[in-house]
């Protein structure tokens, strides 16, 4: 099930910055980079309410940072987005979604094909707006 998160609520809670949540994101690991071994989530958000960012961690951490540092706070701070774009409802690819799940990925066949059956009687409008998906009007 999808799970709304609000990021002002969480910078509130955190008491972040969104900068300072990059800089703990980098800390700990992201999609783009490895993070610093043995900074887990706590120790770096400890880490960035103390020194407020990267730049003034302490040599020993800083020395562990990214090579690319800014470049991988640009993803996140200043992404690439594009408003050209145009969403196609099509029928799941069953066998696809095998091939790489079980395969590529070490899934079992039977759960794999138990969800593909059950993507296949969703009944979705052509045009069906994500909103509506994360509402679960049309997943009922």
């Amino acid at each position: 099930m999808p799970e709304l998160i609000e990021l002002e609520s969480v910078l509130r809670d955190l008491q972040l910055s969104r900068s300072s949540l990059t800089d703990l994101a980098l800390l700990v690991g992201t999609d783009f980079n490895e993070g610093i071994p043995g900074i887990g989530p706590k120790k770096a958000l400890s880490l960035v309410r103390k020194y407020g960012s990267m730049e003034a961690m302490p040599s020993e951490i800083l020395a562990k940072a990214p090579a690319n540092l800014r470049e991988v706070r640009r993803i996140f701070l200043e992404p690439d987005v594009t408003d050209d774009y145009q969403l196609t409802y099509r029928r799941p690819d069953g066998e696809g979604m095998l091939g790489f799940l079980c395969q590529e990925r070490g899934f079992s066949r039977e759960r794999v094909r138990r969800v593909i059956r059950r993507l296949d009687a969703v009944r979705l409008p052509g045009h069906s707006s994500l909103a509506n998906w994360m509402h679960g009007s049309n997943l009922s």
